[in-house]
């Protein structure tokens, strides 16, 4: 991708399209790993159980090894952030909680209170239950997403369903695993039969068994580069025909009703524009739709093709950019409370400007 024909002859930060990245060469094959893993297995049992190696157990390190480790430290380190660059790095997740609340933004972005990036993991593991026993809405979202990438019907959806409930349930501390595991599969099925059962998974499984033209792309990766930021994200399921035509579908995990499906879709509209003008602009793809898939109350919704309009829609990134490079201090943001937004925003616990909903009518807390 990159046209690099020694990565080795790098600098340590190699700068591609304005972008500064680090050029790790990739190493010895896998089995020549393990042959060389194997003395240090025998030598520390503690290893393949997971346990830490007591400090006293280890050698010292000659100086050739130190510089190595300081190396590999070097290389691992995040790189500084310098906004005078202009080069912003922010995930599509951020630019819409920006756009709603920016006060949201400065939580959750600013100090890294408890929001949720889509696009990257977490530093640290979510708990996967809430009080309650319930799976909690990040970790349904997590493995109906898995799910809907992976699946292409060519083994028991029950059994790749239960593969994935287990990985989330490596991460719990949890006194009956299986019991929790049940519960979490019978949690989620529901959402995975809605869209199973759905005309799109028809439509999706005809392309990838050859029944139909087109091509299907799970989890589409991208960055965009405007003028502040460098906006990432990544786009659920992209359809593209023969002809060029393109769909994007962006799966929703809310528990909503399907009356309220009309108001939480206006919400998502700014994401949709931004794959939609991601998939002309940096995809090449011409005419292009939107649909959101709420798959609790399985309710299919298109977006009006009309509001799909790639220079305003470029405008408001360009703008929400420089309102993020901006935004630094609790001072520099402006809440925009509202009692239904309010309850469903990861900072309502604590945020002194949220609305409370009463009776029909919003009241501040």
């Amino acid at each position: 991708i990159l046209e690099i024909d020694d990565p080795r002859a790098l600098p340590d930060v190699y700068h591609w399209n304005g972008i500064p990245l680090r050029v790790i060469p990739s190493g010895a094959p896998e089995r020549v790993e393990r042959e060389a893993a194997r003395p240090l297995i025998d030598r520390f049992p503690e290893m393949p159980a997971g346990r830490p190696i007591p400090a006293e157990a280890l050698p010292e390190l000659t100086s050739g090894q130190q510089r190595t480790l300081e190396t590999i430290i070097r290389r691992a380190e995040p790189l500084a952030l310098d906004l005078s660059a202009g080069t912003y790095p922010l995930a599509v997740t951020r630019l819409l909680s920006l756009a709603r609340c920016p006060l949201q933004y400065y939580y959750e972005t600013v100090l890294g209170l408890p929001g949720v990036d889509e696009y990257e993991p977490m530093s640290t593991p979510v708990e996967p239950f809430t009080a309650g026993g319930e799976l909690s809405a990040t970790t349904r979202g997590t493995i109906v997403h898995r799910f809907c990438e992976r699946y292409d019907g060519s083994e028991k959806w029950e059994s790749l369903l239960e593969r994935l409930v287990d990985e989330e349930m490596d991460v719990a501390d949890i006194e009956d695993v299986q019991v929790a595991r049940r519960r979490a599969v019978a949690e989620v099925k529901p959402l995975i039969e809605h869209y199973l059962a759905s005309s799109l998974w028809r439509e999706i499984e005809s392309i990838l068994w050859g029944e139909r033209p087109g091509r299907v792309e799970s989890e589409v990766e991208f960055v965009y580069r405007a003028d502040s930021i460098l906006l990432r994200g990544r786009i659920d399921k992209l359809i593209v025909d023969d002809d060029g035509r393109a769909r994007i579908i962006d799966f929703k995990t809310n528990r909503v009703l399907p009356e309220q499906v009309e108001a939480l879709a206006e919400e998502y509209e700014l994401q949709m524009r931004i794959y939609a003008l991601i998939a002309r602009r940096v995809f090449g793809l011409s005419e292009v739709r939107g649909e959101l898939y709420f798959l609790h109350p399985d309710v299919r919704w298109e977006l009006d093709a009309a509001r799909l309009h790639e220079a305003v829609t470029a405008g408001e990134i360009e703008e929400l950019g420089r309102q993020a490079v901006r935004i630094r201090e609790y001072g520099d943001a402006v809440a925009r409370p509202h009692p239904q937004r309010c309850q469903r925003c990861p900072c309502f616990s604590f945020c002194p400007s949220r609305t409370i909903p009463n009776e029909g009518a919003g009241r501040r807390s």
